[in-house]
């Protein structure tokens, strides 16, 4: 017998990681726990996909999606630190990983595509730079994108 408990928060906080709001179906059944998100919003990243905790194995299986985002106040949400840039960003991934909880990290892969653009490093100082930068590729474990394309110009 399999019973699913329906879950919907105003707020799920991980970390200092905080998803407003926050819904998951999570299903018992005698292979184990599958987590199915719903919707979440990751620093303001739209992020769902499955969680599969089973006696011998995690499976993860996720996809993110933001358009014409503010990249301020994501990139402060995410690194911890305000002031780094201004600017509008899209933002598209998948990211999968599956084995013991030990292996997990090595076995993350996926495909992400980042395209930031009108905006400024406000980091650096004086030493401002414009931004458009433009980056896609596919990952695994412990490697960088396989493929990548950047279009960086400065201004000083």
């Amino acid at each position: 017998m399999r019973k699913i408990l329906r879950l919907k928060l105003g707020s799920f906080t991980y970390d200092r990681f905080a998803s407003r709001p926050f819904s998951a179906d999570i299903s018992f059944g005698p292979a184990g726990v599958a987590v199915g998100v719903t919707e979440a919003d990751l620093c303001g990243i739209s992020t769902v996909g499955t969680v599969g905790l089973f006696s011998q194995e995690i499976q993860l299986d996720f996809k993110s999606v933001s358009k014409d985002q503010e990249l301020a106040p994501v990139l402060a949400c995410l690194v911890n630190k305000k002031g780094l840039a201004t600017g509008k960003f899209d933002f598209q991934g998948d990211v999968t990983a599956r084995g013991k909880s030990e292996q997990v990290p090595k076995s993350v892969q996926g495909n992400l595509e980042f395209i930031a653009k009108k905006g400024a490093f406000t980091a650096l100082g004086c030493w401002q730079r414009s931004l458009h930068f433009s980056m896609s590729g596919r990952f695994s474990g412990e490697t960088s994108p396989t493929s990548e394309k950047k279009d960086l110009r400065t201004i000083l």
